[in-house]
């Protein structure tokens, strides 16, 4: 399937929705240490103020949808197969959340239903000031041009990358998935139909 690749920009390091500063896969829970969390729908399992610890439950699956804005196959999963597939994990007692695993700015545009390589990809380099302030303007323009209504989260530092190398390349959009028991365990990454995530849901979701 198509993807986005990473784009190396050293040295700009945001703080936006939520930042990652280290991550551990317990029997219990996913704990994100933040140095700032602020989750855009925050709920009783995502942490929301500054200096939180962002707790995601694992005793039930939980699939990391890992996006960037910029990316115009992240924008076209986002629009057309996330809302139908969250609704379906949801079905069965999961839950997906959204991490923007990027250093970079700007929102993609998505293409047709069917056609993920028609969109455009829109990377941006953050600007000096107001960096911040500008990602979190990103988040809210993707969630606008998506109609995302799942949990999103920023790791522009890729704090989570690092913990999960065997399973995030970075590549955009990529689809981790956890068990119950809080073991990463599948990945599907690329632009994806909601047939392929649903059967690899089902997959990753038998496993221990």
């Amino acid at each position: 399937m198509t993807a986005c690749h990473t784009l190396k920009r050293p040295g700009y390091a945001l703080l936006a929705t939520a930042v990652i500063a280290g991550v551990l896969l317990t029997p219990g829970n996913l704990l994100i240490d933040a140095h700032a969390a602020q989750a855009s729908r925050p709920d009783s399992s995502v942490g929301h103020e500054h200096g939180a610890r962002v707790v995601l439950p694992t005793g039930r699956p939980l699939v990391l949808f890992l996006f960037a804005t910029w990316c115009k196959y992240s924008v076209y999963e986002a629009r057309y197969v996330v809302p139908r597939f969250a609704g379906y994990v949801a079905r069965r007692h999961a839950r997906i959340v959204g991490v923007d695993e990027t250093d970079l700015l700007g929102v993609g545009r998505a293409g047709p239903p069917g056609h993920p390589d028609r969109g455009e990809s829109r990377p941006q380099r953050p600007g000096s000031r107001d960096r911040d302030a500008a990602a979190r303007i990103a988040i809210a323009a993707y969630r606008r041009a998506s109609g995302l209504s799942i949990p999103l989260i920023a790791d522009p530092t890729m704090t989570l990358k690092r913990h999960l190398a065997l399973y995030f390349n970075g590549a955009y959009p990529t689809f981790v998935f956890i068990t119950a028991r809080g073991r990463v365990v599948m990945r599907a990454e690329g632009a994806q139909p909601y047939a392929a995530l649903a059967s690899t849901f089902d997959d990753a979701a038998t496993l221990r």
